[in-house]
């Protein structure tokens, strides 16, 4: 798994501090957006996204493949 770069980090803390600000959708696409920004199959790639939809109760069984892919893909995140 490659480690994201501190500006990359950065960004995500940013994001995840504006939760609130945003509705589902456009949280989770700027989630997914920024996830893509990893590797394919990167651990911490697969792992946001499903963080995203765990807090919207009607997404969480999504979150549960992403979850499974990222521990695959790195061992935990």
């Amino acid at each position: 798994m490659a480690v994201p770069e501190a500006r990359w980090e950065r960004r995500l803390k940013e994001l995840w501090a504006s939760f609130d600000d945003h509705g589902p959708g456009v949280f989770l696409r700027r989630i997914e957006s920024l996830a893509a920004e990893l590797p394919p199959g990167d651990a911490v790639a697969l792992y946001e996204p499903a963080s995203a939809l765990v807090p919207h109760l009607p997404e969480y069984r999504r979150s549960l493949s992403h979850y499974a892919r990222a521990l695959t893909a790195g061992g935990g995140a």
